[in-house]
């Protein structure tokens, strides 16, 4: 868990980085937490490393085991760079990519890779 409650009223951005099939593909999430809920922002830089027709989908992990899709992005050929605009009303919650085929509501394939917080300087 990340415990964005902690994080006070400033951005924190937290990066992945993709292994396997999909090494080299990074991302940056920049998560704000406000009283009530925490604002997701998901960017993408190399779309390109991303297979064609295939979704990236961003999930909240709560504590309860519980999952919430905050967002998809696809890679249609066109576009180098995507993002992902959420508002979560969890305060505490995982954060992790999957690639799907299609419009899922709970996680289906494997989990590319898991957040980590980066420290403030």
């Amino acid at each position: 868990m990340l415990n964005v409650h902690t994080f006070g009223d400033k951005t924190r951005e937290l990066k992945i980085k993709f292994g396997g099939d999909l090494q080299g593909l990074e991302g940056k999430a920049y998560l704000t937490y406000k009283k009530g809920g925490t604002k997701v922002k998901m960017h993408f830089d190399d779309m390109n490393k991303v297979p064609k027709g295939q979704r990236f989908v961003l999930w909240a992990a709560a504590p309860d085991g519980t999952y919430t899709r905050l967002g998809q992005v696809w890679n249609g050929g066109s576009k180098d760079e995507a993002e992902i605009n959420a508002l979560t009303p969890l305060d505490d919650f995982g954060l992790f990519m999957t690639v799907e085929n299609g419009d899922v509501t709970v996680p289906t394939s494997k989990i590319y890779s898991t957040f980590t917080v980066t420290p403030l300087p």
